[in-house]
């Protein structure tokens, strides 16, 4: 009788942790959905800013070239010259 109860208890020990491994596996794939719908929602909203601030990048710099294309012209005197620098350091300060 000894034995049959220390057969008994070893089969019900590792018949548990299948059962519980089962039920882990059931609850984490619940688990890393929530986990997977999270990231991406932050990475959606990660996306968003970076491309925000990308666009904004970009339409920066597309300013600064015209002005850079302003400032190359030879025919340009000083007073229109000065006059185009203060206009792009005032876009710029308000811009960054």
């Amino acid at each position: 009788m000894h034995q049959r109860l220390k057969k008994n208890t070893s089969q019900s020990a590792t018949e548990t942790p299948k059962a519980s491994s089962e039920t882990n596996s059931a609850n984490s794939g619940s688990s890393n959905r929530a986990n997977q719908s999270e990231a991406t929602k932050n990475q959606d909203a990660k996306t968003d800013v970076t491309t925000s601030a990308s666009q904004r990048g970009r339409e920066i710099g597309e300013k600064n070239r015209e002005y850079g294309q302003k400032l190359s012209d030879p025919n340009l005197s000083n007073a229109d010259r000065q006059k185009i620098i203060q206009e792009k350091k005032n876009y710029n300060r308000s811009h960054h």
